[in-house]
C-alpha cells in the first residue's frame, strides 16, 4: 500500500510541476534495477498481491470514498452521530436514485450542486460501493 501511495505522490507532484519526492524516485530507481534483472513489474514495485490480499486500488478507492462521506456528514443536520448518519443515509439513497443516473457521465458535479451533492458525486465516482445503512455511516461518523 505504501509503495502505491509513493507512486501516487510522484505522479501528483509531476503533474503539478512540483519538486519530485526523493523517496518515490528511490522506489522507481530500485524497481528499475529489479526490472533489469528480470523481476515482474508488480514485484519490482512492491505491488505483488499475496493470496487473499485485497488489491491496493480497492483500498485507496474506499479511503477516498470514506473521506468524501465524512465531508458529506458535516453538512447533514442532527445533534448526534446517529442523526447525522440517518440524514446522510437518506441523502445517499435520494442522490443515487435522482442525481446519479444523469450525473454519472460527468467528470465533475454541476456548478449548481450543493457541497453534499458534490461530495456524494465524488464518493460514487470512486467506484467503491457507497454504503446506505445508518449503522455503517454512524461507524464512519465515529471515526472507525
Amino acid at each position: 500500500m505504501e509503495r502505491l501511495r509513493l507512486l501516487q505522490r510522484l505522479r501528483d507532484a509531476f503533474r503539478a510541476g512540483e519538486p519530485l519526492p526523493v523517496d518515490a524516485l528511490e522506489l522507481v530507481a530500485e524497481a528499475t534495477d529489479m526490472l533489469e534483472t528480470g523481476a515482474e513489474p508488480a514485484e519490482a514495485f512492491g505491488l505483488a498481491l499475496a493470496a487473499g490480499q485485497e488489491h491496493p486500488a480497492a483500498v485507496l478507492a474506499r479511503e477516498k470514498r470514506d473521506a468524501h462521506l465524512r465531508t458529506a456528514l458535516t453538512t447533514c443536520p442532527g445533534d448526534s452521530a446517529w442523526a447525522k448518519a440517518s440524514a446522510l443515509g437518506r441523502a445517499v439513497r435520494e442522490f443515487e436514485s435522482r442525481r446519479w443516473p444523469t450525473w454519472q457521465r460527468l467528470d465533475e458535479p454541476p456548478a449548481r450542486a450543493s457541497l453534499l451533492e458534490r461530495e456524494l458525486f465524488r464518493a460514487f465516482r470512486t467506484g467503491s460501493t457507497v454504503p446506505r445503512s445508518t449503522r455503517w455511516l454512524k461507524r464512519l461518523a465515529d471515526g472507525h
